[in-house]
């Protein structure tokens, strides 16, 4: 793996993680949104699955650390992780003009996993059903502002790809 290649992972990471702890917008009685996943669905865009993977794994779940959510720290290294794998998959896979069901498979994974990962906490279907109300405001949060800010961000990261060309 390249230099530039490792510097992209670790500057992917580190934002995911970021907007995951930083910018956050409270919800009532639903917790709040972050935009964390966001950066995994745009890093998705322009690395491979692996990469993405890594970056969404290791971002979140170092913001779950350190934001003294730690029993989610496993789980969320998993959950995102696969989210980063599998929307950078699609992505790469599907013709362009239906490239945003790969965003649209992220958030799903993301809010999935973490109904399954609820349930394995607390162990009950039903009462773990008002958290994916708010992972639902999340997933579609996040999947709408990575809509939106797909094409300046594909236009900003391959200018930064020059710079490191030269």
């Amino acid at each position: 793996m390249s230099i530039r290649k490792i510097v992209i992972c670790g500057f992917g990471a580190a934002l995911t993680f970021l907007l995951t702890v930083f910018i956050v917008l409270p919800i009532p009685a639903m917790g709040y949104v972050n935009f964390g996943d966001s950066m995994i669905l745009l890093f998705a865009t322009i690395v491979n699955p692996a990469a993405a993977a890594f970056i969404g794994g290791v971002g979140s779940a170092l913001a779950d650390v350190y934001l003294g959510y730690s029993q989610y720290a496993i789980f969320t290294l998993i959950i995102k992780g696969a989210e980063g794998l599998i929307a950078a998959y699609l992505f790469h896979a599907l013709p362009k003009k239906i490239r945003i069901v790969a965003f649209l498979a992220g958030a799903l994974i993301m809010i999935g996993g973490y109904y399954i990962t609820d349930v394995i906490l607390i162990g009950d279907f039903i009462a773990v059903l008002p958290a994916v109300q708010g992972n639902l405001v999340q997933g579609g949060s996040c999947f709408v502002f990575a809509c939106i800010a797909y094409q300046p961000f594909l236009r900003i990261s391959k200018q930064q790809v020059q710079l490191f060309k030269e």
